[in-house]
């Protein structure tokens, strides 16, 4: 991502109310989670109040990956926007499959490109334009996750300005709306990457309840302290919040969500 997905997260705490496919209650909120969501030998969803990374293409030249223990970890699935692939997707996601809790995934978005036009709608029609490119562009993202072996239940849209997007933030609406709207059609849990402030450049009052990945702290100690509303952005709650260690995105989990607030928890290694 752009402050970079460095998800250290799960546990799914509200549904999403702006796609027309409804998630069922037990994937979506860990309350609702029973002993048999953490019955295999990995969490479903991170331990609240800990940490984990984030890698993605930018890591594929030089190999370098996080050391240590790991809780959790996310992947990026392209190449830094829309119709683009992570060429090293294959190799990172094994690599995730050593964190405590099953892998996660996330996809960059940006807005309609000059000039794209869906064989569904009128080349003068920029809003099916718009909400097309979106889906089409989870699509592919997500046939290629398929065909890297890459596909789990959780995946996060990064939207922030670091991409393109067009003025009109209704446009950009429609092009995060497919998005939403395919991966929940295909069976995934969403969350969204982003900060209040770039969410109200690119996509103003759009508010798709999806859970937040929110970024910009500057450390562990002021992560810990960005669990809260005011960091939170498009009708979602924040669940984990971004910062940079030892110049590799990382996150903190939330301690109101995640298996953390549970009793019962199975016992898991926590050696290398």
């Amino acid at each position: 991502m752009g402050f970079r997905l460095a998800l250290a997260f799960f546990a799914v705490v509200a549904a999403s109310t702006g796609g027309t496919v409804a998630h069922a209650a037990s994937p979506n909120d860990p309350a609702s989670a029973t002993a048999s969501d953490f019955s295999g030998s990995k969490f479903s969803y991170p331990i609240g109040g800990t940490t984990g990374w984030d890698i993605s293409w930018p890591q594929c030249d030089n190999g370098e990956r996080p050391q240590g223990p790991m809780n959790f970890s996310v992947i990026g699935v392209n190449g830094g926007k829309m119709f683009t692939t992570n060429d090293c997707l294959d190799e990172m996601f094994s690599w995730a499959n050593n964190s405590r809790t099953l892998p996660q995934v996330y996809i960059n978005t940006n807005g309609l490109p000059d000039g794209w036009v869906s064989p569904l709608c009128a080349k003068t029609d920029l809003p099916c334009n718009a909400y097309h490119y979106g889906y089409e562009g989870a699509a592919f993202a997500h046939r290629y996750a398929k065909s890297q072996g890459a596909d789990p239940q959780y995946w996060w849209l990064d939207v922030e300005t670091g991409n393109h997007w067009t003025n009109d933030r209704f446009l950009n609406e429609r092009v995060i709306a497919g998005a939403i709207e395919y991966l929940q059609a295909t069976g995934h849990t969403l969350g969204v990457y982003s900060t209040p402030r770039q969410w109200g450049i690119i996509a103003g009052g759009y508010a798709p309840g999806l859970m937040n990945w929110t970024a910009g702290a500057a450390d562990l100690a002021e992560a810990t302290t960005r669990c809260t509303p005011k960091y939170a952005f498009g009708g979602g709650t924040v669940v984990l919040v971004q910062y940079v260690s030892e110049h590799f995105d990382t996150s903190y989990i939330c301690p109101n969500t995640g298996v953390g607030r549970r009793a019962t928890m199975p016992v898991v290694a926590t050696g290398g």
